[in-house]
């Protein structure tokens, strides 16, 4: 029964490190963001992914408290006594953090917001050091059985506790950037990804360091527990390293799946190892867990507590932690309860209004995303459905079955022709026929950009452009039928005409494009054809300026150069289109 205690007791101090710990770690990325505007990214991402749960968090710590109080009331005894120095100052900073990150998310002043994140993120540095401290303190065996506060400074100041406590701000740093990485890639915010994804792998490595740092230092002044993590906890040694090591190399590849487990099971792993090395001994060498252990009715109400716990209140955590995940919490009480939710209108599902959507989806306010088409569009790879490598409906995914899991978010199809904002309504035709009104609270247009001809116009009716799935199935069935009619021309004049394409501009775009071209030719369709041999097609690259991709510098304009002569493109650089007939 005593055991059993205690394996209950580490597993609250796991699941304190683990969700506590991701808690913290959240304030540590906000003092260390950048201030003003530059930082606000990375901490309104913090605010969404702490606010639900930060409260729910300090569950496991009060758990572990009473639980060493009732169930081992001698090692309580010697810890409170001994430590009570750090542990009144973590408790302090334990507030203060609450205090400063409730009053900072309502303060309508910029100084007082930056004063209250400076609190928050400071006191989410200090608790976990001196939560460390106290642990190291334990570990180096200078607690002492009974009510001994004659050393109430060397304690929690030494070799063992300064390591440990920075081990412990590291790793609450690690799992933090980790967590926002995959909430980051949730909202498909990729700037967001990589700039928590470079954290995560930064602040791993120092953990690694850390931890080896430690092993030496335990030599000298721990001996006990280096000797307990080389022998009894070793096994959880090597699984935490094994779990690192494949976390950090999976957010170097930027792969998201898993990472959130692995880093867990690292966290999870190095505290197992710790209470296995210290294992037997509530205090090391002086005090059993035996002989720290209340009376056997108080172990029984322990056990039963624990029942209880795991039937009611684990059940609700879980609740809570998955609702915030699905994006169903808000932050705080929400002061518009039985009103309409805000309305945002967004104009466009590109690639402006489609994150937009996505990112709003997890949030309480209603959205509707209107677009003249029914499926989001990848512009870059247009080329490829011009040149027949990929169908339409391969870039071209609908937007309901990209929102199909934002309940908030509704798609109308309709063509937007204006916009009232004195009435904050937009104006729109559905289905092109039947005019209607869509009023908003808050508006985004995101309608994307036109063909440009730079005042040519006219070129539209001979040289279609390359934005929509209508230009670039054109363009396929353009390219295509050159090829059937030079197939089934007589006239070796004509012939040529038809295998001679012609591509204006010389940006990502065209360059993209001429290449396809010849690359189809040489390869995809040889031996296709009989009377011509496609590889002869002729493709002309015409731009303005003095080399393909001039806005991506020389050193990239070269290397086009070269892979579009290689594959046969003829460049005409210096040419201006001036008619096209």
């Amino acid at each position: 029964m005593i055991t059993t205690a205690a394996v209950i007791l580490w597993v609250a101090v796991t699941a304190y490190a683990v969700f506590g710990g991701a808690d913290y770690g959240a304030g540590f990325w906000t003092l260390v963001s950048a201030p003003g505007p530059r930082g606000e990214r990375p901490r309104a991402l913090i605010r969404h992914a702490v606010g639900p749960v930060w409260e729910a968090n300090h569950v496991w710590l009060i758990y572990a408290i009473v639980l060493l109080w009732t169930a081992f009331p001698r090692a309580f005894e010697s810890v409170m006594s001994s430590l009570f120095v750090p542990l009144a100052l973590a408790v302090i900073g334990i507030v203060l953090r609450g205090s400063a990150f409730a009053f900072g998310g309502v303060t309508a002043s910029p100084a007082a917001t930056r004063a209250w994140t400076w609190v928050y993120g400071v006191s989410s540095v200090v608790v976990p050091f001196l939560l460390g401290a106290v642990l190291g303190g334990i570990a180096s065996g200078r607690v002492e059985p009974g009510n001994a506060t004659s050393q109430a400074l060397s304690t929690w100041i030494n070799p063992t506790s300064i390591v440990v406590g920075l081990f412990a701000v590291t790793i609450c740093a690690y799992v933090a950037a980790v967590f926002l990485t995959t909430d980051a890639r949730h909202y498909r915010d990729e700037p967001l990804v990589a700039y928590f994804r470079r954290r995560a792998i930064l602040a791993g490595i120092a953990a690694g360091v850390l931890s080896v740092v430690g092993i030496f230092v335990l030599g000298s002044d721990s001996p006990y527990m280096r000797s307990g993590l080389l022998h009894e906890g070793l096994v959880p040694v090597i699984a935490s390293a094994l779990f690192g090591i494949t976390a950090l190399s999976l957010l170097r590849r930027g792969t998201g799946r898993w990472t959130r487990a692995l880093a867990v099971g690292a966290v999870a792993m190095v505290v197992w190892a710790w209470g296995l090395a210290q294992y037997p001994y509530a205090l090391p060498e002086t005090l059993t867990i035996q002989d720290a252990a209340g009376n056997i009715h108080t172990l029984s109400w322990v056990l039963l507590t624990f029942v209880l716990a795991t039937v009611f209140v684990i059940p609700a955590l879980v609740l809570l932690f998955v609702l915030d995940q699905r994006g169903k919490l808000e932050e705080g009480m929400d002061p518009s309860a039985g009103m309409a939710p805000h309305r945002v209108v967004i104009v466009g599902g590109g690639f402006g209004g489609l994150p937009a959507a996505r990112f709003l989806g997890h949030t309480q306010v209603e959205v509707v995303l209107v677009d003249r088409r029914n499926h989001h569009l990848f512009q870059p790879l247009l080329y490829q459905v011009a040149t027949g490598i990929l169908s339409p409906g391969e870039i071209a995914p609908s937007l309901r079955h990209q929102l199909r899991h934002h309940k908030n978010v509704n798609v109308e199809l309709a063509a937007v022709t204006g916009f009232d904002l004195e009435r904050r309504v937009v104006y729109a035709d559905r289905f092109f026929e039947t005019p209607v009104e869509i009023p908003y609270d808050s508006l985004i247009v995101a309608a994307g950009a036109g063909q440009s001809y730079f005042g040519h116009d006219e070129f539209a009716l001979n040289a279609p452009g390359m934005k929509t799935i209508d230009d670039a199935m054109e363009l396929r069935r353009r390219i295509f039928g050159a090829l059937e009619m030079a197939e089934s021309s007589t006239s070796d004049e004509e012939r040529e005409q038809w295998m001679t394409i012609v591509v204006v501009g010389a940006g990502p775009t065209g360059v993209e494009l001429a290449g396809q071209i010849r690359e189809l030719a040489q390869r995809s369709l040889r031996g296709d054809f009989r009377a011509i041999d496609p590889s002869a097609l002729r493709v002309l690259l015409l731009d303005g300026g003095e080399e393909p991709l001039a806005t991506f510098g020389d050193r990239l304009s070269d290397k086009a150069t070269e892979a579009l002569e290689h594959l046969g493109v003829e460049l005409r650089m210096g040419s201006r289109v001036t008619a096209v007939d």
